[in-house]
């Protein structure tokens, strides 16, 4: 999905992979372009990355633990414009509880 310069980022989740650097992310990562992830604790599922062009400046947020779902976020400069970009993934089909929120 990401060729030619069509997309200048992508937010991916259920990436299922094991480790930063694993070659599921960086099949996923074309030229002049870079990946953020978070792993997922149980690695065999879950997971998330950020993926975006290499003309822009990258910096990821530290954000608290939670065991109620997944996050990754990470500040976005281009020129004089910043962007903070956060994904959230809360795994499973049950109902989110109070906890979750």
């Amino acid at each position: 999905m990401i060729t030619d310069r069509q997309l200048d980022m992508a937010v991916l989740s259920e990436t299922w992979h094991r480790s930063t650097g694993d070659v599921l992310v960086r099949l996923a990562t074309p030229p002049h372009y870079t990946a953020v992830d978070a792993v997922r604790p149980d690695p065999n599922h879950g997971g998330l990355a950020i993926i975006t062009h290499d003309d822009f400046t990258r910096s990821r947020i530290q954000l608290p633990h939670v065991t109620t779902f997944e996050r990754l976020a990470m500040r976005v400069t281009i020129d004089v414009s910043t962007l903070v970009v956060i994904s959230v993934y809360r795994p499973g089909s049950t109902k989110p509880t109070l906890v979750f929120c």
